[in-house]
C-alpha cells in the first residue's frame, strides 16, 4: 500500500504546473484519503533512501494532504511529522526548504520538532528557510520557538546563511526576534558582518550594524569585515564600512582552528590597503588611500607568503604591490607618497 501513497503524491508533484493547481491537489487529496482508509502508513519510508509520503506532500506544498495525514489515525501524529530520513531531514526541513508557509504553520501546530538537524551538515528547518531567503517561513519556524541561532558543523547561524545568501527579508526576521548577529563561525572565526561584506550586499551590512553587529569584529585570519572586503574586491563593501567608521588601523593575528575564508594564501595580519593591492584591487585600494593617506606608510607586521612569493615583514604597501607586479597599484600608491 505505501509505493501506491508515494507515486500518488510524486505524480501530483511533478504534474501540479500543467494542471489547474488547486482542482489537481483536491482529486490528489482524495485518492490520498482513500488510501489512508485501506491503511496506507504516510510515516513510512522508502526503502532506498528513507523518504516517506508526508516529506513528499511538505516538498510539493499539498496543505490539504498534509492536514489529512496528520489527521490519520494510522500513524502517531508525532511519528508522521518526525520521521527521518537517511540524510537526517523531516517533514518540517522539506517544507523549509521550499519556503511553503502553510504546511510549516500545519507541522508546527502538530508539534513538530523544529530544531532536529541534518545528520552531516547538522541543519535546522531555520537554516534551511535562512539559506534560500524564505522570510515567511522563518517567520513562522520563529514564532514557533525554533532555536534561530543553532549553529551548523562549521558554526554557521541561520543569521549568517542568510547574510551569505543576500536574503534581507530573512535577515530582517532574525534582526527583529533579537538573534546573535555577532556569533562566529567555528571554521573560520567570521561573523555575518563579514560574510554579507565579502558578498557586497550593503543592505545587509546595513542591517547588521543597526543590530549592533561588531564592525571590527576579527576573524581566523586577522580580517576585519573591512579587510575583507579590501582582500575580496568589494569596493561597494568597503566604501560602506568606511562611511560606517570602520576601524582601518585594527590588524588582527591569525588565530582559531580554521584556515582562510577563500581569499589565498598569506595575509594574515595585514592592513585594509596591503589586502587590497597584494590582490591588484586598485578599486578598493584607491578608497583606502583616499580615506586615510597614513596607510601607505603601514607596514606589514610579518613575513608572509602569497601567490608563492615571500613578503617579508616591514613591507610597506607599494614594496608589496612591486614584489607582486601590481604596476597599476604601484602607480596609484606612488601618486600618494
Amino acid at each position: 500500500m505505501q509505493p501506491w501513497l508515494d507515486e500518488a503524491l510524486r505524480q501530483s508533484s511533478a504534474e501540479t504546473s500543467s494542471r489547474d493547481g488547486f482542482e489537481w491537489v483536491s482529486a490528489r487529496a482524495r485518492v490520498v484519503k482513500e488510501l489512508l482508509v485501506a491503511n496506507a502508513q504516510p510515516s513510512a519510508r522508502r526503502e532506498r533512501d528513507g523518504t516517506t509520503a508526508m516529506m513528499f506532500a511538505c516538498e510539493a506544498g499539498f496543505t490539504q494532504v498534509v492536514r489529512e495525514f496528520l489527521a490519520c489515525t494510522n500513524t502517531k501524529e508525532a511519528d508522521c511529522c518526525n520521521a527521518r530520513n537517511m540524510h537526517g531531514q523531516t517533514a518540517l526541513h522539506f517544507a523549509a526548504i521550499r519556503g511553503h508557509v502553510d504546511v510549516v504553520l500545519a507541522l508546527v501546530q502538530a508539534k513538530a520538532n523544529c530544531d532536529v538537524c541534518t545528520t552531516r551538515r547538522q541543519l535546522t528547518p531555520c537554516h534551511e528557510a535562512a539559506i534560500r531567503g524564505h522570510a515567511h517561513a522563518l517567520k513562522a519556524l520563529v514564532q514557533a520557538k525554533a532555536d534561530y541561532n543553532a549553529t551548523t558543523a562549521n558554526g554557521s547561524t541561520p543569521c549568517f546563511n542568510a547574510a551569505q545568501a543576500g536574503a534581507a527579508d530573512a535577515v530582517g526576521v532574525l534582526v527583529d526576534a533579537k538573534a546573535d548577529v555577532n556569533r562566529p563561525r567555528v571554521e573560520f572565526g567570521d561573523t555575518p558582518c563579514h560574510k554579507a561584506a565579502q558578498e557586497g550586499f550593503t543592505d545587509i551590512v546595513d542591517q547588521l550594524l543597526a543590530a549592533a553587529a561588531d564592525i571590527d569584529a576579527v576573524d581566523f585570519q586577522g580580517r576585519t569585515p573591512c579587510a575583507l572586503a579590501a582582500a575580496v574586491g568589494q569596493p561597494r563593501s568597503l566604501a560602506y564600512l568606511l562611511r560606517a567608521k570602520a576601524d582601518v588601523d585594527l590588524v588582527g593575528s591569525p588565530g582559531g582552528s580554521g584556515g582562510g575564508v577563500g581569499t589565498g594564501d598569506g595575509g594574515a595580519g595585514w592592513s585594509p590597503l596591503v589586502e587590497a593591492v597584494a590582490r591588484g584591487y586598485v578599486d578598493c585600494a584607491r578608497l583606502l588611500v583616499e580615506h586615510s593617506p597614513r596607510l601607505c606608510q603601514v607596514a606589514t607586521p610579518r613575513s608572509a607568503v602569497y601567490m608563492g612569493r615571500q613578503i617579508p615583514a616591514g613591507s610597506l604597501p607599494i614594496g608589496v604591490a612591486s614584489m607582486l607586479d601590481q604596476d597599476e597599484a604601484v602607480e596609484m600608491l606612488a601618486a600618494h607618497l
